[in-house]
């Protein structure tokens, strides 16, 4: 997770020394998980420097489908 957000604060760094628009960061996560607080919690830092913020509660079944859709295409495999 601390490797996730310092990605995420670079990104964000880069963004506003080129001038480019604020990154928008979508993540995917359950509120019931407390790994999953503490990461939005992190992003919520980046938000009120900056950046855009999507939280996406996997609670639901719509967004949970999406997310494991994704994850997928782009890691390969099941999480």
């Amino acid at each position: 997770m601390r490797r996730a957000a310092a990605l995420a604060a670079a990104a964000l760094a880069l963004a506003l020394a080129l001038g480019a628009p604020p990154p928008t960061f979508v993540v995917y996560g359950s509120s019931l998980c407390p790994v999953c607080a503490k990461q939005k919690e992190a992003l919520g830092q980046l938000a009120a420097e900056g950046a855009r913020v999507v939280f996406v509660d996997t609670l639901n079944r719509t967004a949970a489908g999406e997310f494991y859709r994704l994850y997928e295409l782009l890691v390969g495999g099941k999480p």
